[in-house]
């Protein structure tokens, strides 16, 4: 069986873990002046998305952060229970990713239409400001129009929430 080669060009982040041998990929050619060819890829699509310009729930604020994506962050997400955000008409999505700053460990909820869908676990960053610690949550099964909320349902660790990212 060939090889269906592809040739590669402009900007490309690859991410992966283990060695190139259990990688989903083979680079021919990497040279970083020239584009390159692989046997194997898997182009994986992001939507970012901003926590501040969405719906703030419970008392949570949204402050100047210098460091944050987009210059502000959402802030207080554990200091109450309810307090996070809810994002309406949410893009379909194989994953989502969370960016955030907390000085301890926390485990807010991840709603999807109003349903538990699970807990967001991150461990603390060394400060408060961006940027902050992605967190990969994984697949939450989100289509098109759904509604997704992060908050946080028990007393917990309290967190700035900077940017989502839907992979699609």
């Amino acid at each position: 069986m060939g090889t269906d080669w592809t040739q590669v060009e402009g900007d490309v982040e690859l991410d992966w873990s283990g060695t190139l041998e259990e990688a989903e990929f083979y680079v021919a050619n990497t040279d970083v002046d020239e584009s390159f060819y692989a046997d194997y890829l898997s182009v994986n699509r992001v939507i970012k998305v901003e926590a501040e310009d969405h719906t703030i729930l419970g008392t949570v604020s949204v402050s100047t952060d210098v460091n944050a994506s987009d210059g502000e962050v959402v802030t207080g997400l554990g200091l109450a229970d309810g307090n996070g955000i809810q994002i309406f008409n949410t893009p379909a999505a194989k994953n989502l990713r969370v960016y955030l700053n907390s000085l301890d460990h926390g485990t807010p909820s991840i709603y999807v239409n109003g349903v538990h869908n699970k807990n967001v676990y991150f461990t603390p960053t060394s400060t408060m400001s961006a940027p902050g610690k992605m967190v990969n949550v994984g697949s939450v099964g989100l289509v098109d129009g759904d509604t997704l909320s992060i908050r946080s349902d028990f007393w917990d660790a309290d967190a700035n929430l900077d940017y989502l990212e839907f992979e699609y």
